[in-house]
C-alpha cells in the first residue's frame, strides 16, 4: 500500500508499512463514522431549509 498526502508545499508519499497502517486505520475510522449519501443529502436539505430566503436562488 501507498499513502499520498498533499501538503501546501508539495506531496508526501509514504510506503513504510507501519506509517501506511496508521493512515489506513484513520481512514477506516472516518469511513465508519461517515453518514450515507442519502443522509448527507437530507442533512444539506435541512440546513438549506433553515437559511434565509435571500440566500436561495
Amino acid at each position: 500500500m501507498v499513502v499520498a498526502v498533499g501538503t501546501i508545499t508539495g506531496d508526501l508519499v509514504l510506503t513504510d508499512p507501519d506509517e501506511v497502517a496508521n493512515y489506513a486505520y484513520l481512514y477506516e475510522r472516518l469511513r465508519s463514522a461517515a453518514i450515507s449519501p442519502a443522509e448527507s443529502l437530507d442533512s444539506f436539505a435541512s440546513v438549506a431549509d433553515g437559511l434565509p430566503a435571500y440566500t436561495r436562488r
